[in-house]
């Protein structure tokens, strides 16, 4: 299959912080991290996995920051490179396990990218204090080799699909998950409405943890996709919200 790469490096950092401010191919093109690769297809590691035919990836403000080097890549030592980028991810599947019960072959589905004690191989009766919470989104383990076995070696570390050498993210052109991070998508989404799952969800979840109080004013920070997400989860009580340019028509749509 083919997947764009990026791979971690001093070079790289050195030339994104100084050619990097003058042409973008020191962040995008030949002289990055950045590279369009033939990759060997991805085989299921075990019979609780789901193999994925990805439809749409998008591009997340993680992702950009993480090429120019303005961030952390992936937040290391969560991480391991090179890794085939893409966490917001729409696929339809392409074969299953033999454990695997709720998808099925031809069927659309999103990801959960974030990688748990679950998809690292761990049992049910020995999560870590996150996961056991349901908090896999900041497992203890992510810094740590898996149990669960990549061919002949244990899954490499990592946060979330996208950042991660054994996991091809959503910029190629098959992923693998395990069945607890993936999910049917209802056949009334748009591919496009669908791709945007993961970054609703976020905003989504933030609100359910945290609800305002009836009426409550509430400040969002930034008019991106996961603040757009945030608004419409809270849409019913927010009060004020100032767009960046080309925004307006967007938080429009997301409701009073």
């Amino acid at each position: 299959m083919k997947g764009v790469t990026f791979n971690v490096s001093v070079p790289h950092f050195l030339l994104a912080k100084s050619v990097g401010r003058v042409t973008d191919s020191a962040l995008f093109g030949l002289l990055s991290g950045v590279t369009m690769r033939d990759l060997p297809e991805p085989q299921l590691p075990g019979p609780n996995w789901v193999e994925i035919a990805v439809i749409a990836g998008g591009i997340c403000g993680t992702d950009v920051s993480n090429l120019t080097y303005s961030a952390s890549p992936a937040m290391e030592p969560f991480g391991s490179f090179p890794a085939v980028l893409g966490h917001e991810i729409l696929g339809r599947v392409k074969s299953v396990g033999a454990r695997v019960s709720n998808v099925e072959p031809g069927q659309r589905v999103t990801m959960d990218p974030m990688i748990s004690c679950t998809t690292r191989g761990y049992p049910p009766e020995d999560p870590c204090p996150s996961c056991s919470e349901g908090l896999h989104c900041t497992c203890e383990r992510a810094g740590e080799d898996g149990i669960t076995l990549i061919g002949d070696r244990p899954l490499s570390p990592g946060l979330t699909i996208g950042y991660h050498r054994d996991l091809p993210g959503g910029w190629g052109q098959t992923v693998l998950a395990h069945e607890s991070q993936v999910f049917p998508v209802d056949d009334a989404l748009t591919d496009n409405a669908a791709v945007l799952l993961e970054p609703l969800s976020i905003g989504l979840h933030a609100v359910l943890r945290t609800p305002p109080r009836d009426r409550e004013s509430v400040l969002v920070i930034g008019s991106g996709t996961i603040a757009l997400a945030t608004i419409w989860a809270l849409r019913d009580g927010l009060s004020r919200f100032d767009p960046r340019p080309g925004q307006a028509e967007t938080r429009a749509g997301l409701g009073p």
